[in-house]
């Protein structure tokens, strides 16, 4: 029966094992026991010596011992020899340093009470085969101060180089008081490199005592430990271990597990327990400390670090684990030493956790992450990497084909969904060195789209660019580049500055919830085109009420139009026709065309209105005056200036002469002759604007002069 351990370099730890059984990191040995056995005796009359049960220290079960017992005075002593052969249990195996063979054995407290003496040594045959040659290892002393207390202790037998032995030798020896002594030997072994896997994490022996005292009376008031094999079986819940605490406050009951194959910095033990009253405390009663080979004891370990919770299922149970950041191969629980505690602790399990991945992605801690489609990869991996540590990543909490493996796994063209993956920490070599899987979730958004319509604008103008059926939630940012460039403004329109020629825009899409860019920006084409050549309008500013007045341009193919009708209309030939007093803009328009922009010149008119007045009655005279006058009132928009038109030849025509108040004067030829003679007034204001006015004279015969005989009388 081979037990199995891993041999690993830790820097930092109290070592006595020698450093080439640590440096094969992540390869297994196996325990090669020694497979056969005899003994010898040197008993005088006065003595007893036995051997009880011998082949139990070569049955390479660690839980079973020979038992060597001795009563005798000065002189007497017995040996067991436990010899390494192969497995025909006939050829002799050759044990060569600087390798080390272990023993493990115990040593009551009656022994430690007697005085007597052990040796402890290597043996080989000489090359003859008929005598051995013993090399003394350890002498009572030096064995005790490796025991410190009654209980079992594995002994490393060092064997230096070019040292060579068959076995190991365990010898009793009496001493001046007939007082009784003896020693379990449980067996030996060497370690040897091994194809084989073994379970890592379970324990293959378990060491125990009382500790801190070294000569211990007998009584249960110092303690005991009991079921030791219990605490590494494959009954974690139901079999245990017992540490009885004594009242004496000088020494504590201890069990030590042993692993098969060390540990990396990293795991965890893990210890499940049930108190049984008297005290359980991790900071007085209750110690665990961790080692890395026989007697390599590290810092113990305290509640730094510990997590404790109750066993699912078994509510009077405990699991204590926690993380060690070296290696170890042991883990030792001890109780009492401290004032007031008593009572008994039982271990149900003693093992060792391989912690569970710590998952980054893209480099930071977590466990999901929203990402966008199309990114070039998202980089899963592990943050707490072991080595001697196997990764593998999965679809699902049980699937057995992983979808890759190794401490990074990148992830490329991922389609727009949830994917899920879990990682696994698996021990190289070993059989159930596992870790629950950790689930990471990758959410992969869809990228947002975007478009946006090219546009054409006039040279001089602004253009505004829309985004063509802009969405709730995604913010629209402009640029004056493809790539990079200077973000001009966000939102779904873009006023561009005044240009004079043809420009590229770019829009982008940004989901504000999901922060997903679109693949890429939008261009936006700004035509500019250039605006139709155009010649300036001539022609009068002014036009009177009812007046017209032609405006001109020498571009050809426009078209008139008034921007207030009710001041003046322009028909198609630019003739401007007053229609109410204000002013007015006329504009003459070319058409865009293909290649050209609209274009217009605009002409100011105004639209002055006309004077008037109210005339009198027509006036009448007697033929042969020669002036009238035509009386008016009520005079409107200051008339300045008056003009008369007669019908009749025979009148003198009036031209613009200054208007008098009241009464308008003319002329009448002497000899007109009786009748009605029609003239039109014509009356102007300062802004050039006249009315017409009709009106008729009337000459009315003159009546016959009397005749009147009138006596003339004379003087004379």
């Amino acid at each position: 029966m081979k037990r199995y351990f891993c041999l690993s370099l830790v820097l930092g730890l109290i070592l006595v094992l020698p450093y080439h059984l640590y440096a094969q990191a992540c390869a297994n040995q196996s325990r090669v026991y020694a497979n056969s056995q005899f003994f010898e005796r040197n008993i005088n009359f006065l003595s007893t010596g036995t051997v009880n049960d011998p082949s139990n220290a070569v049955d390479e079960d660690p839980f079973t011992s020979s038992n060597l017992y001795l009563q005798a005075v000065l002189g007497a002593d017995i040996t067991q020899f436990l010899e390494f052969r192969e497995a025909n249990k006939i050829t002799r195996k050759v044990i060569s340093g600087p390798n080390t063979i272990y023993v493990k054995l115990s040593l009551p407290s009656t022994f430690l009470n007697a005085g007597g003496a052990i040796e402890i040594g290597t043996f080989r045959y000489t090359t003859s085969g008929t005598a051995k040659i013993q090399t003394l290892k350890y002498n009572g002393t030096t064995v005790v101060g490796l025991v410190g207390g009654p209980g079992t202790v594995e002994i490393p037998v060092q064997l230096t180089s070019g040292e060579q032995a068959n076995g190991v030798y365990v010898k009793l020896t009496g001493g001046i008081l007939s007082i009784p002594i003896s020693t379990d030997i449980y067996g030996a072994y060497v370690l040897e490199n091994t194809t084989e896997i073994p379970d890592c994490d379970k324990g293959v022996d378990v060491i125990s005592g009382l500790s801190d005292n070294a000569v211990l009376p007998v009584g249960s008031a110092f303690g005991s430990v009991s079921g030791e094999a219990n605490a590494i079986d494959a009954s974690p819940f139901t079999t245990y271990a017992s540490l009885s605490a004594g009242l004496n406050v000088l020494n504590s009951a201890y069990l030590t597990a042993v692993f098969a194959r060390a540990s990396v910095p990293g795991d965890s033990a893990k210890v499940i327990i049930e108190n049984l009253g008297g005290g359980l405390n991790l900071f007085g009663g209750l110690g665990i400390q961790t080692y890395l080979g026989a007697n390599g004891l590290t810092s113990a370990t305290t509640a730094s670090g510990i997590v404790s919770k109750s066993v699912p299922g078994y509510p009077n149970l405990t699991e204590i684990s926690f993380a060690i950041n070296s290696s170890f191969d042991r883990v030792r629980i001890s109780y009492g030493g401290a004032l007031g505690i008593s009572g008994t602790v039982r271990i149900y399990n003693v093992t060792k956790v391989i912690p569970k991945p710590v998952p980054l992605i893209d480099g930071a801690l977590a466990v999901t992450k929203d990402v966008c489609f199309a990114v070039p990869s998202t980089v899963l991996s592990v943050n707490n990497i072991q080595s001697c540590t196997t990764y593998n990543w999965y679809a699902d909490q049980t699937t057995t084909t992983s979808l890759h493996t190794g401490p990074t796994y990148i992830l490329t063209g991922l389609s727009v969904g949830t994917h899920t993956y879990y990682v696994q920490s698996k021990r190289d070599n070993c059989t159930a060195s596992i870790s629950e899987r950790v689930k990471v979730t990758i959410n992969v958004n869809p990228l947002p789209t975007v478009s946006a319509a090219n546009t054409t604008t006039c040279s001089g103008s602004t253009a505004t660019l829309f985004v063509d059926n802009p969405v709730t939630g995604i913010a629209y940012r402009w640029y004056d580049l493809a790539t990079n460039g200077t973000l001009l403004t966000t939102a779904t329109t873009y006023s561009t500055p005044v240009l004079t020629a043809n420009r590229m825009y770019y829009v982008e899409a940004y989901n504000t919830t999901t922060g997903c860019i679109s693949s890429s920006r939008a261009a936006v084409n700004v035509i500019v085109l250039p605006v139709a050549v155009l010649n300036g309008t001539s022609g009068s500013a002014s036009v009177c009420v009812g007046s017209t007045s032609t405006l001109t341009n020498t571009t050809s193919g426009g078209t008139w139009s008034s921007l207030n009708t009710n001041v003046a209309t322009v028909n198609s030939t630019g003739e401007v026709l007053g229609v109410a007093a204000g002013t007015t803009t006329i504009r003459y328009s070319i058409a865009a065309t293909s290649t050209a922009c609209a274009n217009s010149t605009d002409f100011s008119v105004n639209v002055n209105m006309v004077p008037g007045l109210t005339i009198g009655s027509d006036p009448e005279i007697c033929a042969g005056f020669i002036s009238s006058s035509l009386s008016y009132t009520n005079s409107q928009y200051n008339p300045v200036s008056y003009s008369i038109t007669w019908s009749s030849t025979d009148f003198t025509n009036v031209n613009d002469q200054p208007l008098p108040a009241n009464n308008i004067p003319f002329d009448v030829p002497a000899h007109i002759s009786p009748g009605t003679y029609p003239a039109v007034l014509t009356i102007k204001n300062d802004r050039g604007c006249s009315t017409s006015i009709n009106f008729n004279l009337k000459v009315n015969q003159r009546p016959p002069a009397p005749h009147v005989l009138v006596p003339i009388s004379s003087q004379y």
